[in-house]
């Protein structure tokens, strides 16, 4: 008998397909006007918010850091539930609608990000792995809670602002990416 966990993933992995089939149909063979554009940009929006929600399912099948998998799962189904709302209804920003669905995608991401580097950890990792794995998770984070201030208008316009954004991001992507390479060689060495 397969686990609920697996279950879901597994349901997440089909839906997310069938999101991809229907956007496909559209794009070849709808007319790009009302209902079709809404079709379509519901399921890009279910593709992005499954993929979001797939590293917190994944350490929800790992039986680990249940807390932070289910947050990320919960982001993901609420940024995709505003998501909905916003291309169904028609909303404009003037309620903060587009602002809310940004906080809520810039935090799903970064929870997403941090189930998706705690479910590669283990117990064997270096020392490096684990000062690069604080350090991603302060800079993604970080990133998420400046987009979220910049969406809501609490933080200047500027260049500086993009400038700081493209450091940050960079960093996180280099601490990131660097995880996996130190914990290989750490292990040929």
């Amino acid at each position: 008998m397969k686990s609920p966990k697996r279950y879901a993933l597994g349901l997440a992995a089909v839906a997310f397909c069938v999101c991809g089939g229907l956007a496909l149909l559209f794009l070849l063979f709808g007319e790009f006007e009302g209902a079709s554009w809404k079709i379509l940009t519901t399921a890009v929006v279910a593709g992005l918010y499954s993929l979001l929600a797939l590293p917190g399912a994944r350490l929800l099948d790992q039986g680990r850091s249940s807390i932070l998998a289910w947050s990320a799962v919960l982001l993901a189904a609420l940024g995709f539930l505003w998501a909905f709302r916003i291309v169904w209804s028609g909303l404009d920003d003037a309620d903060g609608s587009w602002r809310l669905l940004v906080t809520l995608t810039a935090c799903s991401t970064a929870v997403s990000q941090v189930c998706a580097t705690t479910a590669r950890r283990q117990a064997t990792d270096p020392a490096s792995v684990d000062r690069l794995y604080g350090v991603s998770n302060l800079l993604v984070y970080t990133l998420a809670g400046i987009i979220t201030l910049a969406s809501w208008n609490a933080l200047g316009p500027g260049a500086f602002l993009w400038k700081a954004l493209g450091v940050l991001a960079l960093l996180d992507l280099f601490s990131v990416v660097l995880q996996p390479v130190l914990r290989s060689r750490e292990r040929v060495a």
